[in-house]
């Protein structure tokens, strides 16, 4: 007795739909979150706080903080 085609190429898709997630699994085992050399997470950035404008020249504040 051989199996009806409808039947074989159901188990074909259902196989293929197996193969395809252990792919996707086995894929992304050696992936992680963050940074990849080491480094602690924020470890480079620098933090710059506004100062208080007390210039003479009004707005003065805003085109400084976008310089830095």
């Amino acid at each position: 007795m051989n199996p009806s085609p409808t039947r074989l190429s159901r188990r074909f898709r259902a196989l293929g739909g197996l193969l395809v997630a252990l792919g996707f699994v086995c894929g992304c085992t050696g992936y992680h979150l963050g940074p990849s050399n080491g480094e602690s997470a924020g470890a480079r950035t620098v933090e710059f706080k506004p100062f208080l404008d007390s210039t003479l020249e009004p707005r003065l504040l805003e085109p400084v903080a976008q310089s830095l």
